[in-house]
């Protein structure tokens, strides 16, 4: 049987402990049989089990994690812990965006959960949005870990959006 250690746990082995704490146990797997097998035995709050069937039969890299934090970020799916993470991997790790699997994520994504839109859009005037870049970017750094936005720049639109 083929699951691997995932989420918050997984990334704190990668960095030697210096993510945020984990609350709960992740495993992933790309295999839908043994996600059934092993959902239907997990009987515990605390460990949680998902069926990606786009990424590796292994234990994910870091490049890998940061990649999935990016491939949902426009996603309502936990977005500010998201949003929060993926400012972690950009600040205090040198991570790479893997293109192909960003792509196979997204494409995921969009079956799983049909493509989202996260406003009404309808009936809106500019005065609605925002008036320039700077004040969209300094509005979601608000939402942001303020510690980790320190001297932050506009990395993240640039590769995750």
């Amino acid at each position: 049987m083929s699951y691997y250690l995932f989420g918050s746990k997984l990334i704190n082995k990668l960095v030697n402990d210096k993510f945020r704490p984990s609350r709960d146990t992740d495993y992933v797997t790309n295999d839908i049989n043994v996600y059934n097998v092993i959902k239907s035995s997990v009987a515990t709050t605390n460990v949680e089990v998902y069926y990606i069937p786009c990424l590796p039969s292994r234990e994910l890299t870091l490049d890998e994690m940061y990649t999935l934090k990016c491939s949902h970020a426009l996603r309502d799916i936990n977005w500010q812990k998201t949003m929060s993470d993926i400012r972690f991997f950009q600040i205090r790790t040198d991570v790479t965006l893997d293109q192909y699997l960003y792509n196979d994520l997204k494409q995921f994504w969009n079956e799983q959960f049909k493509p989202q839109v996260r406003t009404d859009f309808e009936g809106k005037t500019l005065d609605n949005f925002f008036k320039d870049k700077n004040s969209a970017i300094s509005a979601i750094y608000k939402k942001l870990d303020k510690d980790a936005c320190v001297n932050c720049d506009v990395k993240l639109f640039n590769e995750c959006l």
